[in-house]
């Protein structure tokens, strides 16, 4: 009896020691567990946005209005010092289908310099391919005392680039470079925009006879506020 209540006393010892010599074990197991749920990881947004750009070319001015719609992917880590891209659709005039269509395709970085108050900063490159609408187009005419014309001026938005299904130049390519803040908490973010448009000015003196054309390149600017919602 004695050799049975020593057998087993000796036996529950062998099970304490073992089991406490891999708790260590299983509380690494579940503190790796732990840290693997926390990583850090990429991200995918649904995009809402709307645009206002204004500017002027010599004596024409243009405001043009857009809204927008498209995708961000956010990578888990930075490629090429780079932490993901973007993708947009965007309507300048919701009034015609034929025109003012545009496709955005942006790489961007996130800045970690304003982490520590939970500003969002981002910094994206790219460009845009669309057929505009036509807000930037303006004519002026100029008629004499008898109420004849005797010149016009026109500005018009130059095309570079060729759309789908057509022959000729109607589409613009242009790059572009944008600079967007959000409070994270807030699924609301605003922005800055620059794109490189050339414009051409045509004057036609009807009096004289005479047709001068002149070219310009300008980096214009808009500003926008768009809705940034994560998906996964």
């Amino acid at each position: 009896m004695r050799r049975t209540a020593l057998g087993l006393a000796l036996g529950f010892l062998c099970i304490a020691v073992s089991a406490s010599a891999q708790e260590p074990k299983l509380q690494e197991l579940k503190t790796l567990k732990f840290n693997f749920n926390n990583e850090k990881k990429g991200a995918f947004f649904i995009i809402a946005r709307f645009e206002y750009m204004r500017g002027s070319v010599q004596e024409f001015s243009y405001r043009v209005p857009t809204v927008s719609i498209g995708v961000e992917d956010q990578w888990q880590k930075n490629h090429f010092g780079l932490s993901g891209y973007e993708a947009e659709y965007r309507k300048e005039s919701l009034k015609t289908l034929d025109f003012g269509h545009f496709l955005d395709l942006r790489l961007f970085r996130t800045m970690p310099w304003l982490d520590h108050w939970k500003i969002r900063w981002t910094v994206g490159a790219g460009f845009t391919l669309g057929i505009p609408s036509g807000f930037t187009d303006s004519t002026r005419q100029q008629y004499d005392r008898t109420g004849t014309l005797i010149s016009y001026r026109r500005m018009f938005l130059q095309k570079n680039a060729w759309s789908p299904f057509e022959t000729h130049e109607n589409a613009i390519l242009s790059p572009m470079v944008e600079v967007h803040l959000k409070y994270k908490p807030i699924p609301i973010e605003g922005g800055v925009r620059f794109q490189r448009l050339g414009f051409g000015v045509e004057e036609y003196d009807l009096a004289n006879r005479t047709y001068t054309l002149k070219n310009q390149h300008l980096v214009t600017t808009s500003f926008f506020v768009r809705v940034h919602i994560k998906i996964k």
